[in-house]
């Protein structure tokens, strides 16, 4: 059995409600997933933003990206790309999960993973909508939100990392 998949969370900080209530539906006692955040976790004062953030999508299993009209301006944008360019050169790690939360969110991922030139297979990956329909008026995980949650938590939880298996080789 392998340990706690590793779980960097990127969004901005006017996202940080919704982040939190799908946090408490995704992280269970379980310990299945352990969650790196560094707008929980700041960076230490005196290090480089970038090299400590890049470090830590490094080793993660998962990167799930909140998208919303704001992100494509601000870090997030940047924290998937370095997730982007690690999944390319580590075999399809870290596993990148997009949330949107907005219109202009989800069209932006739609440009994002079709231009992204560093690896094909990401235009095949889909992303999870919680928003008001043609707007970009995000909302709070409700039933069916919250069993998509659980279930993203469970098929992330079985999901074997290549270092995983590399180690029980």
């Amino acid at each position: 059995m392998s340990g706690p998949k590793t779980v960097f969370l990127s969004y901005v900080a006017d996202t940080r409600a919704f982040v939190d209530a799908f946090c408490e539906q995704l992280f269970d006692v379980s310990g299945r997933l352990r969650r790196v955040d560094w707008l929980i976790d700041n960076v230490t004062p005196g290090k480089d933003i970038t090299a400590d953030i890049a470090a830590r999508i490094a080793a993660a299993d998962v990167v799930i990206s909140f998208i919303c009209e704001k992100y494509c301006r601000r870090m997030g944008a940047d924290e998937l790309r370095m997730a982007v360019r690690q999944r390319s050169q580590s075999t399809g790690r870290p596993v990148i999960v997009p949330i949107t939360l907005g219109i202009d969110g989800r069209d932006w991922w739609r440009a994002f993973k079709n231009d992204a030139p560093e690896e094909t297979a990401l235009r095949n990956i889909a992303d999870k909508p919680f928003f008001r329909p043609g707007t970009n008026s995000w909302v709070l995980p409700d039933v069916d939100g919250i069993h998509a949650i659980h279930d993203l938590r469970d098929w992330l939880s079985q999901v074997d990392s290549p270092a995983t298996q590399n180690s029980a080789t």
